[in-house]
């Protein structure tokens, strides 16, 4: 059994043919990198093992993450962009970390990735647009602070 997205809801299902390609989205939120190091100490397999097509029956796996992939910067930004706009897929959006409650931040804000004009793009911001359009979402220790 192979995954498949709905066309009209994006989403990922069981299908009888390979997808070719999937993106993992990595945003990462407040206070943890746990989960970076967990995938990089993986072993059996790799994360080099993914991504370089080192397993049968798997697709392609594009890797998109503030500090392991190649994009980084504008380039990383724009393909959240991509993601947000439905643009880019089909795509798992992995969450690390904590997400700050931004409402509590006054004029500022506790946590960014990029700014729009003169106002900053929040983390949580960037998740609610993103995962709209995710075909799975992995949230590994949320938490709310207020």
């Amino acid at each position: 059994m192979y995954l498949e997205t709905s066309e009209s809801t994006g989403r990922i299902s069981s299908r009888t043919e390979p997808l070719e390609g999937l993106y993992v989205i990595w945003i990462t939120g407040a206070s943890c990198d746990g989960c970076t190091m967990a995938m990089l100490g993986a072993a059996d397999p790799g994360i080099e093992d993914i991504l370089l097509g080192g397993m049968p029956d798997t697709p392609r796996v594009t890797l998109v993450h503030p500090v392991l992939a190649l994009e980084s910067g504008e380039a990383y930004r724009a393909q959240l962009e991509r993601a947000s706009c439905g643009e880019l897929g089909p795509f798992i959006l992995v969450l690390e970390g904590s997400v700050l409650d931004e409402s509590l931040a006054g004029e500022g804000s506790f946590s960014q990735l990029g700014m729009q004009g003169e106002q900053p793009l929040t983390t949580a911001a960037w998740i609610s647009w993103v995962s709209g359009s995710a075909a799975r979402c992995s949230f590994s220790h949320v938490r709310r602070f207020e």
